[in-house]
């Protein structure tokens, strides 16, 4: 029943962790059906709660209708959450849902998440902008769920040594997958400050 944000700038690598991380636990099965310990769903633009529900049913495999309505659908993603003996749920772009703006599906998206960590059988990540950390921290009832751990992915900075070895690195092993004879040195100092520069540490 614990919730953590994975949270940071727009091209930092958030959705490229997530995905390698859920990417580890592959679906299986038991007598009873499919298992699936790890979940990801992916928020659509600007979605409310029957979108976002529709997101996790599609990762669960759910059957449902478009003349289902909401409140059903929730109850069986719930159900399946169970069912399937999901241990964590990945929900990526959850900016997309956690706006504060479109009031309504604040509300109800807000109060879906809560029912999912009351089922106290797994731990929600949510992935997005720093900005839906903030969100998310206000809410007390939230909050409440572990104190929020969270990690913020931040851009490299040229002017830390680590991370300047990492961009190196970063830019060698691009280098290392171009189909040229010979390698380009984009891990080389001069090229990867220029790199750097362009990009604002965002490859």
């Amino acid at each position: 029943g614990v919730l953590t944000v994975l949270c940071g700038d727009t091209r930092t690598g958030k959705t490229f962790a997530l995905e390698r991380y859920a990417r580890r636990f592959p679906l299986s099965t038991n007598e009873h059906g499919a298992l699936r310990r790890v979940v990801y769903a992916d928020m659509p633009v600007d979605c409310n709660l029957r979108a976002m529900v529709e997101q996790i049913a599609d990762a669960l495999n759910v059957s449902y209708t478009q003349r289902m309505n909401t409140r059903a659908l929730c109850g069986a993603v719930l159900k399946g959450l169970k069912k399937q003996e999901v241990e964590f749920l990945i929900l990526d772009e959850f900016q997309e849902a956690f706006d504060v703006t479109r009031k309504k599906a604040f509300k109800d998206i807000r109060g879906f998440l809560r029912k999912i960590l009351n089922l106290r059988t797994l731990n929600v990540c949510v992935g997005g902008l720093v900005e839906t950390y903030e969100v998310l921290a206000a809410d007390k009832q939230l909050k409440g769920r572990g104190l929020l751990p969270h990690y913020e992915v931040a851009a490299y900075e040229w002017g830390n040594t680590d991370d300047q070895k990492l961009f190196r690195l970063l830019c060698d092993e691009i280098d290392e997958r171009l189909p040229f004879r010979e390698k380009s040195k984009l891990g080389s100092v001069a090229l990867a400050q220029r790199l750097h520069w362009v990009t604002d540490g965002v490859i």
